[in-house]
């Protein structure tokens, strides 16, 4: 969904609605609950939601910014090798700052 937000940015909120409606009326719920034996510790599904959520974040940085300097650029034919090495070095600083605000660099 994040990739195809510069296509149609509302789609980005009617999923999220979306998403969230269904999480909050879950019928199935409704018809089979189960108790689970011994409590278990969360920590492995908090730690997989943030490593997933940093992920697609980062390859988000990438692919927006490939849309702006290749598949947006109207000059891109005169020097395409410019563009490609403007792209993947702004790419690489917008990612080193991701990394740098989230203190793993």
């Amino acid at each position: 969904v994040v990739f195809f937000a510069p296509m149609l940015p509302l789609g980005l909120l009617f999923t999220l609605s979306a998403r969230l409606l269904e999480i909050r009326t879950k019928l199935s719920k409704l018809f089979i609950v189960r108790r689970r034996c011994l409590p278990e510790d969360a920590r492995l599904v908090h730690d997989t939601q943030g490593a997933f959520t940093m992920v697609v974040a980062q390859a988000a940085v990438v692919w927006h910014m490939g849309l702006n300097f290749i598949a947006y650029n109207e000059r891109l034919v005169d020097e395409p090798v410019l563009w490609i090495v403007c792209w993947l070095v702004s790419s690489a600083a917008a990612l080193a700052v991701i990394r740098f605000a989230r203190g793993r660099f």
